[in-house]
């Protein structure tokens, strides 16, 4: 019995451990959108949001901040997007079901930019925290959608055709 065999052949390149330059500027603009979304969290919840739902994320996105301060160590720019947050806050201090929209909608704009994100980083570190992070997010997407009265609704669900945030770090590097 001649079986043919396939040869397998190593990658020509491995991805490098730690972060490149380019991925700090990267990580860094994302870090700067995850304190932003924790504040409108935080913003929503001193308007009256006082779901734990809305306190779990925020810590949650409290905790991808640290990730990424954590990796990127004095690189990290440790501020907010102040565009961001400017542009949906009084969304997330609306309260009720149009908070759980903004939310869903931001949250789902979060996971396509962190999608985006991993085709761009050059590190094993990095893009293994926000694959880690962006599948936290796709989760937050789920919840969500069942606040905001949208937990049958299988495109809110399973379909994101949310456009990925602009990184401020787009353009740089």
């Amino acid at each position: 019995m001649n079986r043919s065999r396939r040869s397998v052949q190593a990658p020509r390149t491995v991805p490098p451990a730690g972060t490149s330059a380019d991925d700090e500027v990267l990580l860094g603009a994302v870090q700067a959108i995850e304190l932003s979304v924790r504040d409108l969290y935080a913003a929503a919840i001193g308007a009256g949001a006082g779901d734990d739902v809305y306190v779990g994320i925020r810590d949650n996105h409290r905790a991808y901040a640290d990730l990424l301060s954590g990796l990127l160590g004095r690189a990290a720019p440790d501020q907010r997007d102040q565009q961001l947050y400017d542009d949906q806050l009084m969304a997330f201090e609306a309260g009720g079901t149009d908070l759980a929209t903004a939310a869903y909608d931001l949250e789902s704009a979060l996971v396509a930019t962190h999608g985006d994100l991993l085709g761009q980083l050059v590190g094993t570190d990095g893009a293994r925290a926000i694959a880690a992070v962006l599948m936290a997010e796709a989760r937050h997407c789920a919840v969500l959608a069942d606040v905001a009265g949208l937990g049958d609704d299988f495109t809110a669900l399973f379909d994101n055709d949310a456009e990925p945030l602009a990184l401020a770090a787009e353009g740089q590097g």
